[in-house]
């Protein structure tokens, strides 16, 4: 059950503005300027025939479009059981990114963020794959998002 009010917290924490969109009908985030956020969630999987199974990470999108220039935010929470969550970074923003913080320890139940200032120096629309590292109790956790970073009109 913790797992669920996990992704229902997450989900409410990522409660959009008003959709902006391009004139071809595709999400703008250059016209509707701000922070963008995006989940990271530790929880509990499901297993087999739904018993507790190990503690994994997901991000919640696993693609978001934002604008170059904007700080994006990644609320870092863990709702697994008995697991210590530690050393979550963003790696792969270097090129685009000024600089990102990092979470050193999460405890259960625990909730931190990442943030993230894009460059505005982008000449062109970047798709850009990044990593969130970290570990789950002693175990290395890889989660392979990404970024669709428009250049402002």
């Amino acid at each position: 059950m913790r797992p669920v009010a996990g992704w229902l917290v997450a989900v409410s924490m990522m409660a959009a503005p008003a959709i902006a969109v391009a004139r071809d009908g595709e999400y703008d985030p250059c016209r509707n300027r701000g922070a963008r956020r995006i989940a990271i969630v530790y929880a509990r999987s499901s297993g087999i025939l739904g018993g507790g199974g190990e503690c994994k990470g997901n991000v919640d999108p696993d693609k978001k479009t934002v604008c170059a220039g904007d700080t994006v935010q990644w609320s870092v929470i863990n709702t697994c059981d008995v697991e210590e969550v530690a050393d979550i970074r963003i790696e792969g923003l270097e090129q685009v990114a000024e600089s990102c913080t990092a979470v050193r320890r999460l405890e259960v139940g625990g909730a931190k963020e990442i943030r993230c200032r894009l460059r505005r120096s982008l000449r062109e629309t970047v798709t850009q794959e990044y990593k969130v590292t970290g570990r789950i109790g002693k175990s290395r956790a890889i989660i392979d998002p990404e970024l669709i970073i428009r250049r402002p009109n």
